[in-house]
């Protein structure tokens, strides 16, 4: 993970719920093991903060996006 971030520059990490989950421990550990190789802050992409609805239609609009993780990577980018 952090040869990734050394060269990159860059982390998004992207878990189920944002509370109590693995995203904080990563995120932890690559700002403890090479914070100074980072070039933009971390971003966290998870569900939305509420309870799982059971309909399937609420639980998409809940769920993580592909759209979500493709904004949170090119965020800052320039082209």
């Amino acid at each position: 993970m952090a040869e990734s971030v050394r060269k990159t520059h860059r982390l998004v990490v992207v878990e189920g719920w944002c509370t109590c989950g693995y995203a904080a421990e990563i995120m932890s550990t690559v700002i403890e093991d090479c914070f100074w190789d980072l070039d933009a802050p971390i971003k966290r992409v998870c569900n939305k903060d509420v309870p799982m609805p059971v309909a399937v239609t609420l639980e998409r609009a809940v769920m993580i996006s592909e759209e979500d993780i493709l904004s949170a990577c090119l965020e800052g980018v320039s082209t």
